[in-house]
């Protein structure tokens, strides 16, 4: 592929994206507020995985909970287990059914082979259905013939203690490509509060391949696929009905799973043809949640050009997904097996009013699911173009988040207060418990966007994307009247039900601004405002996570080749006050300088959040303590044959 950082940002107005339509399209084109964070923008980062490249990008929260877990999310709603973010590796869908949010530690890449990770800030649900409604993050890889024959790295650090992948890409027979690598990382603990070991150190084993081949000019197959196994540590502050009550436990995860996908494609001039089927399995054990999960999922898509300057696109899909939740010591379920179907059908028309300048796009998904019954999705999407370096755009667009597995079938085991407390007045134990509801139906919400990207010069560009989210039927968690367990009872029992008792709104502003400097600088400038309202009915305890993301933030990035050997980039980052989460705000910074002594062979130096030795970034809704970030740097050499 082109290597970005060699492009101009008129070019890079070029780049096609896929996310905003299921379909190629230029970026300067696209009416939604997308971003795209290239290869290049990765790697010149230092960041070390996928959620750490994410905070360059507008409208996204990111925060490290402990040394293996983050709170990621779009437009607010973040939390532990955020669950209004669709995330997809290229093409295929990472949320767990479990929670309808991403086991962020297992969604590792070698990153050096992604072409580019497109963000959506805003509904993507008319295309991609339940879930994506503040968001869609699409992770896309590099083609196999784009790959280096072979590529050895290896890495070490203050926290990464050990790190490395191997890879290695090859044709296959006339027309195909084929990439096969593997990789393990071994990171230390971060730290409590007072600097001791949080206990949260991990490692994670991981090998895969792709496999492309044209067909003929206009056909190709992709076929690829991925298996890892990992450890990870954290610290649980466990319920228990015995004195003392609650304890901070060690506890350990273990992870595996893998995945295989198959794709086929026809592009022609006036019309397009794809199909994707992929299984996905996924295992995962500790004191919190025992349980695995096995999806097979297929889409289909087609789309052709109709006179008059009218595009039409439509596709049908159908999952299946069946899972398993063993008794853990937090969470239960009941059934303990399910087996669950989602399908849909979708279509989307395109109508140049004015060619090249004003564009209008309608568009609906019509989703069904086991839990729910039928949803619609519906969209309108307006571009005007009035000069080749304007573009404006507004949306209108309706998206669901369907109940997860937990949210209907789950039980957790909260909290438990000892007899004759302030908490507990009764001569009884109180066990408190958060319990799910098949009658529970679809969170909603209603969006309301405009955007407007300038291109002032050929060197600068300007993206401005504002936004209104109306939500409805939010899950809440309500209050019941305390019972005792059993007619002769060992404890009280205080059930929380959750329920859809809750409405919110939102409105912010997000801001990208690109100057290429010169031929070998060039900075880039985000920022993001966000405000979260709040309405209740009923009665509720548990929280609501609609403040959980900071009002503002703000990153500085630049990027300079001094040398034809030396590369240097910096980006400075503000995190506003999380005053939900009590985390106060902080400054940091990220310094990446590599060295290249020849053609073949790199040396890159990182260091990340510079300016502390520790500090918070974020806390979890349930019972997993928190760790404080690190100052931290690390070394890595890198041989391409």
């Amino acid at each position: 592929g082109p290597n970005l950082t060699d492009m101009d940002l008129e070019e890079l107005l070029d780049i096609e994206v896929t996310t905003v339509s299921k379909k190629a399209e230029r970026l300067s084109e696209a009416a939604a507020a997308i971003y795209v964070l290239t290869g290049d923008d990765i790697r010149h980062s230092g960041a070390t995985c996928i959620p750490d490249a994410l905070r360059m990008v507008p409208g996204i929260q990111v925060a490290n909970i402990d040394a293996n877990t983050w709170a990621v999310s779009a437009r607010g709603f973040n939390a532990n287990f955020s669950n209004k973010l669709l995330v997809l590796i290229d093409g295929r869908t990472v949320y767990s059914p479990l929670f309808s949010g991403v086991w962020w530690d297992v969604q590792d890449l070698v990153l050096d082979d992604i072409d580019r990770i497109e963000v959506i800030r805003g509904p993507g649900a008319t295309l991609w259905g339940a879930n994506a409604v503040n968001g869609v993050i699409n992770i896309i890889t590099m083609k196999a013939e784009e790959t280096p024959a072979t590529v050895l790295s290896l890495g070490t650090g203050t926290e990464n203690r050990a790190n490395g992948y191997m890879q290695y890409a090859s044709k296959v027979g006339h027309k195909g490509h084929l990439r096969v690598y593997g990789k393990y990382f071994d990171n230390d603990d971060f730290v409590d509060p007072d600097g001791a070991s949080a206990g949260d150190a991990w490692d994670m084993s991981r090998g895969g391949f792709r496999f492309d081949v044209g067909l003929s000019p206009t056909q190709s197959i992709r076929v690829n696929g991925d298996i890892y196994t990992g450890s990870a540590g954290f610290q649980y502050n466990v319920p228990t009905l015995e004195s003392p009550y609650m304890a901070v436990q060690a506890c350990r995860t273990d992870i595996s799973g893998g995945n295989l996908v198959g794709h086929w494609s026809q592009n022609r001039d006036s019309s397009s043809v794809s199909l994707q089927v992929y299984l996905d399995g996924a295992t995962r054990s500790d004191l919190f949640v025992d349980a695995e999960s096995y999806s097979l999922d297929l889409d289909f898509q087609h789309s052709f050009m109709s006179a008059n300057r009218m595009e039409w696109m439509w596709g049908v899909g159908y999952r299946v997904t069946s899972d398993e939740l063993f008794a853990a010591q937090i969470i239960q379920a009941l059934p303990q097996r399910r087996t669950y179907n989602l399908s849909n059908i979708f279509f989307q028309w395109n109508y140049s009013v004015v060619p090249q300048m004003l564009k209008l796009t309608l568009g609906s998904k019509l989703e069904h699911k086991d839990y729910t019954g039928y949803e619609i999705q519906p969209n309108a999407r307006l571009l005007w173009m009035p000069h080749s370096r304007h573009t404006a755009w507004a949306a209108v667009s309706r998206a669901v988040r369907t109940p997860s597995r937990g949210e209907r079938d789950g039980t957790v085991f909260m909290a438990a207060f000892p007899p004759l407390s302030v908490s507990n007045p009764s001569p009884l134990p109180m066990k408190v418990i958060l319990i799910g509801s098949t009658e529970n139906h679809s969170e909603s919400m209603i969006a309301y966007e405009i955007g407007y990207r300038l291109q002032a010069a050929s060197s600068l560009m300007l993206d401005l994307a504002c936004f209104y989210n109306d939500y409805e039927d939010l899950l809440y968690g309500a209050l019941g009247e305390p019972r005792p367990n059993a007619p002769i009872p060992e404890y009280i029992e205080v059930p929380i039900r959750i329920v859809n008792e809750r409405n919110s709104e939102s409105y912010g502003t997000e801001l990208a601004v690109d100057w290429q400097v010169n031929e070998v600088n060039k900075l880039r400038v985000v920022y993001s405002y966000l405000h979260s309202e709040e309405g209740v009915s009923g009665t509720g305890l548990t929280p609501a996570f609609e403040g959980n993301g900071p009002e503002h933030q703000y990153a500085v990035s630049y990027f300079s080749a001094l040398r034809p050997w030396l590369d240097v980039s910096a980006m400075l980052r503000y995190v506003d006050e999380v005053l939900s989460a009590d985390i106060g705000a902080y400054t940091t910074a990220d310094l990446r300088m590599a060295i290249k002594p020849c053609r073949n062979l790199e040396v890159a130096l990182v260091g990340q959040d510079l300016f502390e030795s520790s500090h918070p970034e974020f806390i979890s809704e349930l019972g997993r303590l928190n760790s404080y970030v690190q100052r931290r740097f690390q070394a890595t050499v890198k041989v391409e044959l």
